[in-house]
């Protein structure tokens, strides 16, 4: 199986306290990753780590086998919603046509074929209704739609998501996963921190288990044995599968 992403020996500390270690992994290409773990088990460090937004002590990642600085413009990204100030004068359109700024230059206006890319991406996750509405106005899971809809406007090959089904509707979970599997069926790789070991197999094609570790990868099925989610979570856990 292809690998996108390559990482090896990664080793990534907040105040001396160690949050990953040794991680070394190899994460598939056109699949949709599921990154999952007990609470503090370094999951969204792992996201943020490939993604450049914080320091790692040691160790390397590379991106199509190139490094990020040379990278950047194939991945995208989607935060945590509690971590995106709601109240910031943005409407939808506005937010989703920022993943238009890494194709030109600042200064220069949108042109007409940003202008499709935009409303394609709205019409995909079911807000073209809501362009001109300002986000704080929306529901939990339109939130999350909107900046779903910024990095398909961005077009990226990788999309790196935190968290995007909590705190969402049904409408809105369904919308999400159905870009999602038109966007594997296109290539496109997805990787998402999930927390959820219940609906992990119904989400993902390939699962990365962490506790501060790896303590697995693979195909989800692999993944979610009983003896295996033992190792993380230090409890034996049955999944309806």
């Amino acid at each position: 199986m292809k690998s996108i992403i390559s990482i090896t020996d990664l080793q990534v500390a907040y105040q001396k306290t160690v949050v990953l270690d040794e991680v070394t992994l190899e994460i598939p290409a056109g699949q949709i990753t599921g990154i999952i773990g007990p609470n503090g088990s370094g999951k969204t460090t792992l996201l943020k780590s490939i993604m450049g937004l914080i320091p790692i002590e040691k160790g390397t990642i590379r991106i199509l086998d190139q490094p990020l600085y040379a990278i950047r413009k194939a991945l995208a990204y989607v935060p945590q919603r509690e971590s995106v100030d709601w109240n910031f004068p943005a409407s939808v359109f506005d937010v989703v046509a920022m993943g238009r700024l890494n194709t030109q230059k600042w200064w220069k206006r949108l042109n007409q074929e940003d202008l499709t890319i935009i409303n394609k991406a709205l019409e995909q996750v079911q807000l073209t209704e809501f362009r001109d509405r300002q986000i704080g106005q929306l529901s939990g899971g339109q939130q999350q739609r909107v900046f779903l809809a910024r990095a398909l406007a961005q077009q990226a090959q990788i999309i790196l998501m935190d968290e995007p089904f909590v705190g969402v509707d049904m409408v809105s979970q369904s919308a999400i996963l159905e870009v999602l599997f038109e966007l594997r069926a296109q290539g496109k790789s997805m990787i998402i921190v999930h927390h959820d070991l219940l609906t992990v197999s119904n989400y993902f094609d390939y699962a990365i288990l962490l506790n501060n570790k790896v303590v697995a990868t693979g195909p989800t099925s692999e993944v979610l044995q009983p003896e295996t989610l033992e190792k993380a979570y230090g409890a034996t856990l049955l999944l309806n599968r």
